[in-house]
């Protein structure tokens, strides 16, 4: 048997038949809850104020924990297109705008930055701090940049536990960056206008050189226009070379008509024009040598410009379709003169026949054509070399002009941009910050702290139910398969609640009825036994409980004291067990024997008290009398007594009713 805080639990052993409320053993499988509350059942007393004071605790200590910081931010605003003031290209994007505003976000955290602020004197005065103490404070908070949604801002951000030094920084850091900005700006804009003048100088080197080599030729000249003395050379070149067609036509037309006086032949002087080539058709034809005379000109033309131009030139095309037309007149002239059957004499070129001139003559004049004609062509090509070595000199100054006009312009520009204002503008300075910028996080530390504070309390309180697994309640005998008897319930201090008294009763009731349908056999007597493995556990008074349920269902019942340490049941019916008075008066003989059964037989059937009955027939006196009540409380005769050989009848004391009776630990012992 068990007693606990709340309630006692009574198994028997094997036999017992199970109770009702017996659990199926199907339903072992317990509820994690349920369990819990089984450790906790009993001890949530302790267990609630026991958390709230963890979880204040604890809860304040995170709130202490993280140290309020206040966060200052100042807002920038980066132009994505420079300002008009002159040029029409200052309109223009800043080429990879994001990788731009990257590096003024990286320049706004730079250790450099920083520095400044330290050796500001303004940020120093405003917030208190001495410069060797500057880099400790400024290491304190965190400066950070960022670029909110990929917007035009940059927002600079500094955080620190005094809201004054936080809005100091953020206003220091700004004024330092433009700062440190402009003196990059200036750097930059120097650097690339002594780029921009290095380039204008060499520009203008190469101008002055280029128009050197031209001053060379138009001296060798006399202009530096060598177009239509290129012209009138390719003209001259063009007469000479029909001269010595001409001149060519005559001698061959001279030999033709030698050869014919010589061979005897001079009467056949026609032949045929099917047996002719193009030069000696010409000879003998004014129009087919005016036509070859204008196919050699544009071809001469037309290697000029291609040498010159290249194959793909406009004016190289026109020649070399002027060419094309020129040879179809030449074949469809040859054709017709093929066709026509043109009878040939020795006429030369301008109607002069070749016959009867010298032959050696021709060949001379052919010779002095022959070298005008060459030394005309030398002068053409040199000369048209010479043009287009010009017209190249002019072309690249024409280019190098313009790149010259160029390079001016952006010094000019660059020299304007640096006395306006620069991409960034400031658009907030930063202002004092009211509420703390870790206010969340200083109330997810509270609630943390408070939850595991709480969380600690109830798991001591239910580490303890673990460590100390005495039932609490009914419901915890349902953890065992051993039959359940019963339920004692904790007898309040005040018996005189009638409704307590009566569950109780009932209660034992229960247990003894449990019992005596326990046994087995047809054994009108049984002996049970009531024990525990400590003290206090409620064995005197269950044993006392069950002993009057027993003797009021009529059982004749004899309690006895075991317990020969503690002495539980013998102290415990002290106060009801009394030595009999007739016991005593045969022991002390104040009483005559024949008188005491008189008087127990008046008693018994009266119903009055021994004592009074024996007073009333004198067989005693007053002090006899009073001594033998002074007697009854004396030590009973018990146990051990009658282990010492004493009767057992003289050691039981009834108590309660005749059916209740006592065998106490005896001895001498009370």
């Amino acid at each position: 048997m068990a007693e606990q805080e709340r309630s006692m639990h009574l198994r028997a052993g094997k036999g017992v038949p199970p109770s009702s409320n017996e659990p199926d053993p199907q339903d072992q499988v317990q509820n994690p809850f349920l369990w819990f509350h089984q450790l906790m059942r009993g001890r949530y007393r302790w267990a609630i104020p026991l958390a709230i004071v963890l979880a204040t605790a604890l809860g304040f200590a995170g709130y202490r924990f993280v140290t309020p910081v206040y966060q200052s931010s100042g807002l920038l605003q980066v132009e994505p297109v420079l300002p008009r003031v002159l040029y029409q290209t200052e309109d223009k994007d800043v080429p990879m705008f994001d990788e731009y505003i990257q590096t003024q976000i990286r320049l706004l955290e730079s250790a450099d930055l920083t520095n400044m602020i330290a050796q500001d004197s303004e940020w120093l005065a405003s917030t208190g701090v001495s410069e060797g103490a500057a880099s400790r404070i400024l290491s304190v908070g965190t400066l950070t940049a960022d670029r909110p949604d990929d917007t035009q801002m940059i927002e600079l951000s500094f955080t620190h536990p005094d809201p004054k030094i936080a809005q100091a920084t953020v206003s220091a850091a700004i004024d330092a960056y433009m700062q440190l900005r402009r003196q990059q700006e200036i750097q930059s804009d120097t650097k690339r206008l002594q780029v921009l003048r290095e380039q204008q100088t060499t520009l203008s080197n190469q101008i002055r050189s280029r128009r050197d080599e031209i001053h060379e030729i138009a001296s060798e000249y006399g202009s530096d226009t060598l177009q239509e003395m290129y012209r009138f050379k390719v003209e001259e070149m063009q007469k000479f070379k029909m001269q010595l067609n001409e001149a060519e036509s005559m001698l061959a037309a001279a030999e033709s008509a030698s050869d014919r006086e010589s061979s005897g032949n001079a009467g056949a002087s026609t032949m045929s024009a099917t047996d002719m080539q193009l030069t000696e058709l010409a000879q003998y034809d004014p129009q087919m040598r005016q036509y070859l005379n204008r196919r050699d000109q544009l071809s001469d033309q037309l290697k000029q410009l291609t040498s010159r131009f290249g194959d793909n030139h406009p004016q190289v095309r026109q020649v070399r379709s002027e060419l094309q037309i020129a040879e179809q007149r030449v074949q469809q002239h040859a054709q017709e003169l093929r066709s026509g059957g043109l009878a040939l004499g020795g006429i030369g070129s301008n109607g002069i026949s070749g016959a009867g001139m010298n032959p050696e003559r021709l060949k001379a004049r052919v010779d002095e054509v022959r070298q005008l004609y060459q030394q005309a062509r030398e002068e053409a090509v040199e000369l048209g070399r010479k043009n287009l070595k010009i017209q190249r000199l002019k072309d690249d100054i024409t280019s190098l002009q313009a790149r010259l006009d160029r390079t001016a312009s952006r010094i000019e520009e660059l020299n304007i941009e640096s006395t306006v204002g620069g991409r960034i503008r400031t658009l907030s300075a930063g202002g004092l910050p009211e509420l703390p910028a870790n206010s969340g996080t200083r109330l997810q530390a509270t609630v943390l702290g408070a939850g595991a504070g709480g969380g600690l309390g109830i798991g001591v309180i239910a580490l303890f139910g673990l460590l100390n697994p005495r039932f609490r309640d009914s419901v915890d005998a349902g953890t065992f398969q051993a039959p359940l008897l019963g339920v004692l319930p904790r007898l309040p201090r005040d018996l005189s609640n009638s409704n307590a008294a009566a569950l109780a009763a009932d209660c034992v009731h229960h247990v003894r009825l449990m019992l005596q349908l326990s046994a087995r056999g047809g054994k009108k007597a049984r002996a049970l036994t009531i024990t525990s493995p400590d003290k206090g556990t409620g064995k005197t008074n269950l044993t006392l409980a069950l002993g009057l349920s027993y003797a009021s269902a009529g059982a004749r019942t004899l309690l006895i004291d075991c317990d020969l340490a503690g002495h539980g049941l013998t102290h415990q019916s002290h106060a009801m067990i009394r030595r009999r008075l007739e016991e005593i008066l045969r022991q002390e003989e104040w009483v005559d024997e024949d008188e005491l059964e008189r008087g127990m037989a008046i008693a018994a059937s009266t119903g009055h008290p021994l004592g009074d009955v024996l007073l009333e027939i004198e067989a005693i006196t007053p002090d006899n009398l009073k001594r033998a009540f002074e007697h009854q409380p004396e030590p009973q005769r018990g146990l051990l007594d009658a282990i010492d050989g004493e009767s057992l009848m003289e050691c039981v004391t009834p108590i309660g009713s005749d059916r209740l009776n006592v065998l106490p630990v005896g001895g001498g012992h009370v």
